[in-house]
């Protein structure tokens, strides 16, 4: 008896019939509800904080703003740093970050902070749609939704990084990173002309908006690549992505090269050793605590979060008792758990890390999905649902912030 493509798994079919087959995706604006729910108190409280990074953000805001004004339109001198005397941050700063939400200043918002909350929860919007979108490609798009819930709703990408560390490049950096794999993903398999204008600027927009993370980036993309061919994928296109990969580099050199060539041309004075947290193995396994709202400058918690370790503990028992061969997830499951270790025994400073072991720990999880026909019958059909609802009742925590002033103040060259 011979099986009809109807009666296969969706997931299981090629993506063009997936793609003929499939209307509206109702998924993408769930998605899109994800990020904005993560990114709700950029969009209901006014102001940002001046107790982290996000306030030398607005004022890097702020000169890229006045240069592009001034007809400059890549600037290497931030004038009114060191009180007055300049120096030059943007030459070795990536500018991607500030950069952008100097654009949003001049073309929407006439103001730095504004533009930075715009850059924020737009980031937060991105990163949930980009991994849906990702997911979607290859397992279908029930896993792309639980793996966006994840991934926006895990501690380091809604709370820790924009609310503690109140680092803007980082939170923009982990939403392009899922877009790029998107876009790779696509390049290997249908080989676009698009595909290859956008996997070129993504890592050039990477590169542009933090360097180590998009280096990483690069590296879990070949292996990506290199787990495509020992599938043994009849359509895989490994030169036009080391060609599109190649070209965003050089596009992205007029920043890179020249810092790099110069870096010995400054003295660097590096901070006295912290006590904030670092990256360790015990503390994954921590609780997120719930912060005091009134609390300045509460320390960032470098934790998974336990839901998000129940969910990916039973993704991995689902592999097993399943049977089913899903390498896909493997592969992710494997990469965060790797980059999880390295990071807590090689670069426990390198908090980012944690973002990125948090994306390849969302996609792996949502092999958890395998285990719906062991459940009874009639929770089957709301399985997805009962798994979202569970997962925002318990990461509620996440999702509260620090109260900050609604006004940030004045952006003047003094200030």
């Amino acid at each position: 008896m011979s099986i009809l493509p109807n009666d296969l798994p969706a997931e299981e079919l090629p993506y063009w019939m997936r793609q003929a087959r499939r209307g509206w995706d109702w998924g993408l604006l769930l998605a899109l509800l994800f990020g904005l729910v993560a990114a709700w108190p950029f969009i209901f409280q006014p102001g940002l904080p001046r107790t982290n990074a996000s306030e030398n953000h607005v004022f890097m805001t702020t000169d890229y703003s006045q240069a592009l004004r001034e007809g400059r339109l890549y600037p290497r001198w931030s004038p009114n740093a060191l009180g007055g005397y300049g120096a030059p941050i943007p030459h070795y700063y990536p500018p991607g970050a500030p950069y952008l939400a100097a654009l949003v200043e001049i073309f929407f918002t006439n103001n730095p902070v504004d533009a930075v909350r715009a850059v924020y929860i737009l980031s937060s919007c991105l990163a949930s749609l980009s991994v849906y979108l990702f997911v979607q490609r290859r397992v279908g798009a029930a896993a792309g939704l639980l793996s966006a819930a994840l991934y926006v709703l895990s501690p380091y990408i809604t709370h820790v990084a924009p609310h503690t560390l109140g680092d803007l490049p980082i939170v923009l950096a982990l939403a392009l990173s899922p877009l790029l794999l998107w876009a790779a993903d696509r390049l290997i398999s249908l080989n676009q002309p698009q595909d290859w204008i956008f996997t070129a600027l993504l890592t050039a927009a990477l590169l542009l908006t933090h360097l180590q993370l998009a280096l990483t980036v690069l590296m879990l993309v070949a292996l990506l690549l290199l787990y495509y061919l020992r599938q043994a994928e009849n359509t895989i296109r490994r030169l036009p992505l080391l060609a599109a990969i190649t070209c965003g580099i050089l596009a992205a050199a007029f920043y890179w090269l020249p810092a790099l060539r110069e870096y010995h041309m400054v003295s660097w004075q590096f901070r006295a050793p912290r006590r904030d947290p670092v990256l360790s193995l015990s503390g994954f396994i921590q609780p997120f605590q719930p912060v005091d709202l009134n609390e300045l400058m509460p320390q960032p918690q470098l934790t998974v979060g336990l839901p998000h370790l129940f969910i990916a503990s039973a993704a991995l028992a689902s592999l097993i008792v399943t049977r089913q061969h899903k390498p896909f997830h493997l592969f992710f499951l494997c990469a965060a758990l790797a980059l999880l270790i390295a990071g807590s025994l090689l670069l426990p400073q390198a908090t980012w890390l944690l973002g990125l072991g948090m994306l390849c720990l969302s996609v792996g999880s949502s092999a958890v999905l395998s285990l719906r026909p062991y459940w009874p019958q009639p929770l089957q059909r709301p399985y997805l649902a009962i798994l979202l609802i569970v997962l925002i009742i318990t990461t509620r925590s996440v999702w509260l912030s620090p109260r900050w002033p609604a006004s940030f103040g004045s952006t003047r060259p003094i200030d």
